[in-house]
């Protein structure tokens, strides 16, 4: 049996705001590298940073600790930074 889904994302290039029917989550950065952080949702998720090779289909994804999240969104706002370069 099957079930719908809900999803809806508002923002520009580098923040965007996720509405889901489990939850709300930002995610920061653009193309390559972004990381999204849960707000609000069912299961309260740890976030994720997400790093990937244009083209080629690959992709890295890290649950991130709150140790490393200041890191992780320095690194991937730089990374963000060239990319818009």
């Amino acid at each position: 049996m099957g079930y719908f889904r809900f999803h809806r994302s508002i923002g520009n290039r580098f923040f965007r705001l996720n509405l889901s029917k489990t939850g709300i989550s930002g995610t920061l950065g653009e193309g390559p590298a972004h990381l999204n952080i849960p707000f609000i949702g069912r299961a309260r998720r740890k976030p994720i940073a997400t790093f990937s090779a244009p083209g080629t289909g690959l992709s890295y994804r890290e649950t991130l600790t709150l140790r490393w999240l200041p890191a992780a969104a320095i690194g991937l706002a730089i990374l963000a930074l060239l990319w818009l370069v």
